[in-house]
């Protein structure tokens, strides 16, 4: 049996000239793929398409299989569009609940294939992700091709280049035809296109109502998130399940107490069943591909997700402070290491880098900063794992840290041999911290001298600001300089419930578009409300939101019980909301902390009582104590009436 070959038309076609190309789409009455570059202009070209077609009084329908950034309808799913009022309405769709049209190609060229079932022997114009190149391009390419029953494709290429995927069009039984793209397309930048994405999804949105569901209850189908982390679940783009059919698209926006919340469209009052994959609505209210929960964090929601329940090790030590959650990694006893992850915000720094083998190296593509107290080998011998974790395409690790930070950093770099680099090696912003000021340097892997960038001065103590959260620090003396930190997430902004209800407005994504504006200080800015006004968000902010203040964080270990230490921590921790201080030692080994430059429990718990902080957590406990941690916490209990955390297993007498 032969193989029909692709005929390759010498035609010379500009997008530029659209209605030449619609006689060739009239003539045959066929199915028409579209395929190029992002940016190459297929959907510009396929309104053009429509709307001559449609002026000829031949119906048309476009079908966007771009999940990504959709012509038109519903990001996260294969739309089947009708040309009416002089743009593509949408008629119907299929969920895919991912914008990664390369990972879910199959799961796309069988959306499309279902949709396509509803065409009739009209024209159908096929709108493609903009993906020409490696072997998702050509499967995904192949696969619309057979599955659509396409005629002829065009391909957007400029006459000096290549054709993409040459040898999938010309075994595939198609005309093929190229298009010299017009110059009135152009390519979005990443910004425009998650916003272009964001307001279709909100458009589709609008006037949904929740639903509320029993979580075990359903059954779930793609690749959905571990049941028990619930915080990966928040924002997900979900598509509701009847009888193993999709009802409707909708977003998770709660879990509650066995329940699922979701944001969906009126008339899908229920489901059995969730397709879930990565589409996730981000912390800073976009519509974006999640990031895959890290692994070893799976059933550690501690560490992540911010469950509240007992961690069941010892190591497993996380405390809460509203959006903050911060996990003592090694427990008390190991090296200092702790995990702080802002939860709206999914950021995660580091507070020393003592041990890293329970950082899952998922976990440290998302580190964004690291504080080192010192360059002790407990404090620091964690950064090659962290190093090994960061290589591929991240950008740059900022590490603060005493005096000749940079040279640690650098040693460390140039004792692995990097021969075998095919791209730039891990890069790191090694900001060196005085009394005074910063230098800021660039360490990376394959350069064996660091780059300075920066020299800057210290003021009130404040060594980073990213509008998400702040960080300072002071030096302190434990025979070598030593720095403490205090990590202060901005204010909280909370809605005003009974506002909201007296204003007549429903809770949505607006609420999320809100905040976004007011944390970013763009009070001049109109929201577009539910029911059709627009308002200042300065206007809505006094209305409606809540400010709580911000809690800090304070994190000291290994210094000495010095007066000036005291005096200068004390006032670094004042009022803070959660102070890590180390505990070395009791009093009966007061000696052995004096020589090491270490505290006692008692002197822990004095520090803490003078600078009145809500709540102590002791750690950096000797190895001696290892049997009975109750020793440290009774005597730091002894002078310190306030709330004292103590480790997973161990029981504090009130």
């Amino acid at each position: 049996m032969g193989i029909n070959v692709g005929k390759f038309e010498s035609a010379s076609l500009s997008a530029g000239d659209p209605e030449r190309i619609a006689q060739i789409v009239h003539s045959s009455c066929c199915r028409v793929l579209l395929f190029g570059d992002m940016g190459a202009g297929k959907s510009f070209l396929a309104r053009e398409l429509g709307r001559i077609l449609s002026g000829e009084g031949m119906p048309c329908q476009c079908l966007g299989a771009d999940p990504g950034s959709p012509g038109f309808g519903v990001p996260g799913a294969v739309n089947l569009g009708r040309w009416e009022n002089s743009r593509w309405q949408r008629a119907s769709l299929v969920p895919v609940c991912s914008l990664d049209a390369g990972r879910f190609r199959l799961p796309l060229v069988q959306a499309a294939a279902w949709i396509a079932r509803d065409t009739s022997r009209n024209p159908l114009l096929v709108d493609t992700p903009g993906l020409t190149r490696g072997i998702a391009a050509a499967e995904l390419l192949t696969g619309l091709i057979h599955a659509l029953g396409i005629q002829t494709v065009l391909v957007l290429c400029k006459k000096e280049v290549p054709l993409p995927c040459f040898e999938e069009l010309a075994s595939a039984p198609v005309r093929v035809f190229r298009v010299e793209p017009s110059q009135k397309a152009g390519r979005l930048g990443k910004k425009e296109r998650m916003i272009a994405r964001t307001r279709l999804w909100d458009a589709y949105l609008d006037g949904a109502k929740t639903l509320k569901v029993a979580f075990e209850s359903l059954t779930l189908t793609g690749t959905p998130p571990p049941r028990e982390v619930p915080d990966a679940w928040l924002g997900r783009q979900v598509a509701l399940m009847k009888k193993n059919m999709p009802v409707a698209m909708g977003e998770v926006v709660a879990m509650d107490r066995g329940k699922i919340k979701i944001l969906a469209p009126g008339g899908s009052a229920s489901c059995d069943g969730l397709t879930v994959r990565d589409a996730c609505r981000t912390g800073a209210g976009f519509l974006q591909t999640a990031r895959p929960v890290p692994a070893g964090i799976i059933g550690r929601t501690d560490v992540l997700q911010g469950k509240r329940s007992a961690p069941k090790k010892a190591s497993d030590f996380a405390i809460h402070m509203g959006d903050l959650c911060a996990c003592l990694m090694n427990g008390v006893a190991g090296d200092p290491l702790v995990h702080v992850r802002i939860m709206n915000q999914k950021l995660s720094l580091l507070l020393d880098l003592g041990n890293g083998q329970r950082l899952p190296g998922k976990l440290a593509h998302q580190v964004t900063n690291v504080f080192i107290s010192h360059a002790h080998m407990d404090h620091i011998s964690g950064f090659l794992p962290l190093l090994r974790a960061r290589m591929g395409d991240l950008p740059a690790c900022n590490i603060f840290g005493p005096p000749g930070i940079t040279a640690n950093i650098q040693g460390m770099v140039n004792g692995i041999l990097w021969d075998r680099l095919e791209r730039p090696g891990p890069e790191f912003r090694v900001h060196e911290l005085d009394t005074e000021a910063m230098t800021v340097s660039r360490v990376q892997g394959g350069k064996p001298w660091p780059k300075l960038i920066a020299k800057e001065k210290i003021q009130d103590n404040l060594i980073l600001e990213t509008g998400v959260f702040k960080a300072r620090a002071i030096q302190l003396d434990h025979g070598t300089p030593v720095m403490a930190y205090r990590i202060e997430p901005a204010p909280g902004l909370n809605i005003n419930k009974t506002a909201l209800a007296r204003m007549g407005l429903p809770a949505g994504p607006w609420l999320g578009r809100l905040k976004n504006a007011i944390a970013s200080d763009h009070l001049d800015a109109m929201i577009l409300l539910p029911d059709g006004r627009s308002i200042s968000t300065g206007t809505l902010a006094e209305t409606l939101i809540r400010v709580s203040p911000a809690q800090a964080l304070v994190y000291a270990t290994d210094f000495a019980n010095s007066p000036s230490n005291r005096k200068r921590l004390i006032r670094f921790a004042q009022n803070a909301h959660t102070f890590f201080c180390e505990a070395a030692f009791t009093r009966a080994h007061k000696a052995r902390a004096t020589a090491s430059g270490h505290l006692t429990a008692s002197a822990c718990g004095e520090i803490a009582k003078a600078a009145n902080v809500g709540q102590l957590v002791p750690f950096h406990f000797s190895k001696r104590y290892d049997a009975d941690p109750g020793l440290i916490y009774e005597e730091v209990r002894s002078v310190f009436a306030g709330k004292v955390v103590s480790c997973p297993g161990y029981s504090l007498s009130p």
